[in-house]
């Protein structure tokens, strides 16, 4: 991991970079960056992978202007100013998905594509009803459940952990809370930026996803100019810890064509 203090934003941030070639943005979800090799090296494969830790997570720093997706966003354009970066592909899960359309929204002509994982960040459903379920309201064994397919091999176990994973694993928790709390797991005004976004988009999700469903996916992706949906088969919400060769082929595929 990169540390680097942002000239731009007055913040520090700790961020993967590795390979050569076009850049891609990763952007991490409710749990920090893996650099798992069956996704890196994929993705190193086809360029560079610049991959940051979100604010608030790991030992991360949180800015004291920071408490937003939409702060994210301008955080993570700032880095790519400050690593010489003008166009480039992008990509998130779920809360980075979030962050990810954000960008997108706000610079859409510096986008060659737009990868997202079970991304969150729109109000879509009913307005008496949360389309994605309250993570803080679910014990340890409802936790593990919304996260990862029955029998996944990269389930956590919060009363497994150590001390060291404890502590990430509330931390994690927290920075949530930070950027999704008020209003919940949605920015208001998202839903009609998107249609400023001009390059082809793709949105994918775990076959066996319980926090982001089939028709939010759908909806989500309807918001676009072009887009197009996919799902992994047997996988759960947390793609990157299930399946990261899986979710790396799908990322270099739609980079290669877009």
């Amino acid at each position: 991991m990169i540390k680097r203090k942002l000239v731009s934003a007055s913040a520090e941030l700790e961020f993967h970079d590795s390979g050569q070639g076009e850049a891609i943005l990763f952007l991490h979800g409710f749990r920090k960056f893996n650099a798992d090799p069956a996704f890196v090296d994929k993705v190193n494969a086809f360029g560079r992978l610049i991959a940051p830790v979100h604010p608030g997570f790991n030992e991360a720093q949180v800015p004291p202007w920071l408490d937003s997706a939409d702060d994210a966003a301008h955080l993570y354009l700032g880095l790519l100013d400050e690593l010489g970066i003008d166009r480039f592909h992008l990509a998130g899960a779920a809360l980075g998905g979030w962050i990810a359309a954000e960008m997108a929204s706000m610079a859409p002509e510096r986008l060659k594509s737009l990868t997202l994982f079970a991304p969150v960040g729109v109000k879509l459903g009913t307005r008496d009803a949360l389309d994605i379920p309250d993570l803080y309201k679910f014990s340890n064994e409802e936790l593990i459940r919304a996260y990862h397919a029955p029998g996944s091999d990269a389930a956590f176990d919060p009363d497994q952990m150590s001390d060291h994973e404890l502590a990430d694993f509330f931390r994690s928790r927290e920075a949530v809370a930070l950027y999704a709390w008020e209003p919940w797991m949605h920015n208001p005004k998202l839903r009609h930026r998107l249609k400023r976004v001009a390059c082809p988009a793709l949105l994918a999700r775990g076959e066996k996803d319980q926090l982001v469903a089939e028709w939010y996916l759908r909806d989500y992706a309807a918001l676009f100019p072009s887009a197009n949906v996919s799902q992994i088969p047997g996988a759960g919400h947390d793609l990157l810890q299930e399946a990261p060769a899986e979710v790396a082929a799908l990322l270099t595929k739609h980079c290669a064509v877009a």
